[in-house]
């Protein structure tokens, strides 16, 4: 069993060896991932003014009926996200990448499934993550909880 811990642009694996930093290119992997996470793309990309978002209209996807919304913010970096029409929730998230050793370009995704409500909000309890049409890993929760909101967090703010 391995633990990895990433903070503050650094990370560590920890085994029954002990703890040793991650190498590179893990790193770097982690960082793209994070950055294109379901959680910045809608709280940070979304609430950017200078952010593009695109409707390109109704897919399928996983046998369900998608909406596609492509973001782009204003350094270029992009993601799409598909919105099941069903239920409104993210289904997946890919965003374009480059190799940074062969140069090559692909797409990386992750897929979340099996969503249930827990405490009142909605939570995914399956992520595949794959790279092009490789599955790169998968995970399921079988439980989840959530730290109480003050009541704050979900009042509007005004507007300007």
């Amino acid at each position: 069993n391995v633990i990895y811990i990433y903070a503050g642009g650094q990370g560590w694996e920890i085994t029954y060896k002990g703890v040793a930093p991650v190498l590179r290119r893990a790193l770097s992997e982690y960082q793209n991932a994070a950055s294109h996470s379901l959680d910045v793309i809608l709280k940070t990309w979304a609430a950017d003014p200078n952010t593009l978002m695109l409707d390109q209209g109704q897919n399928n996807f996983d046998q369900a009926q998608v909406e596609s919304i492509l973001f782009t913010t204003a350094a270029g970096d992009s993601a799409t996200v598909d919105f099941s029409l069903r239920t409104h929730l993210p289904l997946r998230v890919r965003w374009p990448r480059v190799d940074p050793d062969t140069g090559g370009h692909y797409e990386e995704s992750v897929v979340y499934g099996n969503w249930s409500e827990v405490g009142g909000i909605q939570a995914a309890f399956s992520l595949d993550q794959f790279q092009g049409p490789q599955k790169l890993e998968q995970r399921f929760y079988t439980q989840l909880s959530f730290a109480a909101f003050p009541d704050s967090v979900f009042t509007p703010k005004p507007l300007k």
